[in-house]
């Protein structure tokens, strides 16, 4: 019997092995800004740190980050990626536009007038530019970034846009806004930004391309801002993505659990008369893409 189990943990192992290309992620919060604090970035990145580590995403974490660090994380980001077939990078935290150019803000920027964007934000396209230097075969970039600009308001002079300005996805990309280009978002009235809750919900259910996850996601938002936020998609993918491909488990978590995430259901094992778990069968669903290992 021990060597019957033993021989279903080693198939169990090949078969999570297999079932994916080799995944990596970056997931930034920034919400403890000195003039304006965000209730739910840090929220945003703990959850979406959880549920990608459960579909199979290696995942750097990172909250409350300077500029220095946000340049580096993503520069290491990009390096590291050149290991890897699908790279994923997630912002939570304010973001704006300026001359067209969309940015990122660390939480120790100083930003006295739109000339400070520059020199104290993080460019949104030094994610596009590493992750199109790595080579890899697909990458996901996710922006829920759109709250309103903290700084117009003491601006005199002001060329911005509420929002962020549409971003062209390279080759063998998606972008996805939390809203449209232009509007600003909403941060959210539970633990977590409107937008995020939404890609929190549908990323791991199964059998769903990204295209379509990002449609639920779009109609949850809406729905739920009674259609004052309408999340926008720029995506030049040449083939499918699947964050889960068919009806494979992912692991049960809790936290995520209570936020709705889709997690198949999982029956109860047989038990003996005695009370004791003795065995239980499984269908096996073959998701490697590679026919020869369906006889597993």
């Amino acid at each position: 019997m021990k060597r019957l189990f033993l021989l279903i943990g080693l198939l169990s192992c090949f078969m999570y092995s297999t079932s994916q290309e080799k995944r990596l992620a970056l997931v930034i919060g920034n919400g403890n800004y000195e003039n304006s604090v965000l209730r739910n970035p840090e929220n945003d990145a703990r959850d979406m740190e959880q549920v990608l580590t459960a579909i199979g995403f290696t995942v750097i974490k990172h909250e409350n980050i300077t500029r220095v660090e946000m340049a580096k994380a993503i520069d290491d980001f990009g390096n590291k990626l050149l290991d890897y077939d699908l790279g994923l990078f997630f912002y939570a935290g304010h973001g704006l536009q300026a001359n067209g150019l969309n940015y990122m803000l660390p939480v120790d920027a100083v930003i006295g007038t739109e000339s400070d964007i520059e020199f104290n934000c993080v460019r949104a396209d030094r994610v596009l530019a590493r992750m199109d230097d790595a080579k890899n075969k697909l990458n996901i970039m996710i922006m829920d970034a759109c709250r309103d600009n903290p700084y117009e308001k003491s601006w005199t002079r002001s060329a911005l846009g509420k929002g962020l300005a549409t971003m062209t996805a390279p080759v063998g990309s998606l972008i996805g806004f939390a809203t449209s280009p232009g509007k600003t978002a909403s941060d959210g009235y539970l633990s977590n930004g409107l937008y995020t809750s939404g890609i929190l919900k549908y990323i791991g259910e199964p059998g769903i391309t990204a295209i379509q996850m990002f449609q639920k996601v779009t109609a949850y938002v809406q729905e739920e801002s009674n259609g004052i936020q309408l999340p926008w998609l720029s995506s030049s993918l040449t083939g499918d993505i699947f964050f889960v491909k068919d009806s494979a488990s992912i692991p049960v978590l809790s936290e995520i659990d209570k936020k709705s995430l889709y997690v198949p259901s999982i029956s109860k094992l047989p038990e003996r008369s005695d009370g004791e778990v003795s065995m239980a069968i499984l269908p096996f669903n073959n998701l490697t893409g590679d026919e020869s290992n369906s006889w597993l």
